[in-house]
């Protein structure tokens, strides 16, 4: 919990990714501690949040997340318009879902029943093609996270009555905050970078001014909070591998953590981050795993070669990912 809070949440696009992002923070992490948190635990929650993208977050820190995120009313007529809906109709589908939701915990079908006769005939044909964009505005106004998977089925339910939360804290205070989390994880970072995470141009000056005080710019337009200036100096050590879709990578600045010239092969098409190599906080190869029998294959795409001490660290590394997805050592 304290990792996927200190990170600005896991990225979840894929559970086993997110459970390696853990796996390569926190010592002794267990297979199934991630899911016993989400589901038996509730001390963190799966939702969508920025960039309308799937996170883990510290359930108690949902409200911060949703404050900041509340897209009430700031629809954008483009999208709008293609998905074949008004302002209306997506509040009255927020509401009709607050109201499916109420008390139960729904797969994405019974979701969709309960909802279409509330929302109107030339709007309930976008629920079948495009339901999972449509969820995704009522996730960031905090009426659904995911439940527990029933079979191949991922479930809903209301984050109020699952986590016991309340959402109460406004836009303009949730949104300082949130750049406050966003800077102690990613800083030093400009308003263009807080825009690119966050994922939405309205976010521009008022968090900023918010925390004007707080601030210190150690590069131009590039700004860090005071409380951390002193550990900014800190150089990273050792050699880690890191899962696909690991926050350290996204929207890097300049060329850190990963060299320019090398970026299409982190961040591939359609949104696809490679896990990496990284030595002493530089990205310095990209790597996949498979099972081969009962053992595990480590297949490594190095920028250049490495050094002994680098590739015995890399080995070091693979020994103890083989050891936690139960497979023998690669050899």
């Amino acid at each position: 919990m304290d990792v996927a809070g200190r990170i600005c949440g896991l990225h979840a696009q894929v559970l086993s990714a997110a459970d390696l992002q853990l796996w390569s923070r926190v010592e002794e992490h267990a297979r199934g501690d991630l899911e016993r948190a989400l589901w038996d635990e509730r001390t963190v929650v799966k939702t969508w949040l920025m960039r309308g993208t799937l996170h883990i977050v510290p359930a108690h820190e949902l409200p911060v997340y949703v404050g900041a995120l509340d897209n009430r009313g700031e629809y954008g007529n483009a999208w709008l318009r293609a998905f074949g809906a008004t302002d209306a109709q997506m509040e009255r589908l927020i509401d009709s879902t607050a109201a499916a939701l109420d008390g139960v915990c729904l797969t994405r079908a019974e979701l969709i029943a309960a909802v279409k006769p509330k929302v109107g005939k030339a709007f309930a044909a976008q629920l079948e093609s495009g339901w999972g964009t449509f969820l995704k505005p009522a996730a960031r106004r905090g009426v659904l996270c995911f439940g527990p998977s029933r079979g191949q089925n991922v479930t809903f339910v209301r984050p109020d009555q699952w986590l016991g939360v309340r959402f109460e804290l406004g836009r303009e205070g949730a949104c300082a905050e949130l750049l406050r989390r966003y800077l102690r994880a990613f800083g030093p970072a400009g308003r263009r970078d807080f825009q690119l995470w966050f994922g939405s141009q309205r976010v521009r000056t008022q968090p900023w001014e918010a925390i004007a005080d707080e601030l210190v710019e150690v590069e131009p337009r590039r700004f860090a909070l005071e409380a951390d200036v002193s550990h900014l100096s800190t150089k990273p050590a050792g050699v880690k591998l890191l899962a696909g879709f690991d926050p350290y990578v996204l929207f890097p600045h300049t060329d850190r953590p990963v060299p320019q010239e090398f970026m299409s092969r982190v961040s591939r098409t359609a949104g696809w981050i490679s896990p990496t190599i990284v030595e002493r906080g530089r990205v310095v190869g990209t790597w996949s795993h498979a099972a081969k029998g009962r053992g595990l294959e480590l297949r490594i795409e190095p920028f250049a070669a490495l050094s002994k001490t680098t590739a015995a660290a890399v080995r070091r590394e693979a020994r103890s990912l083989a050891g936690y997805v139960g497979l023998s050592e690669p050899g």
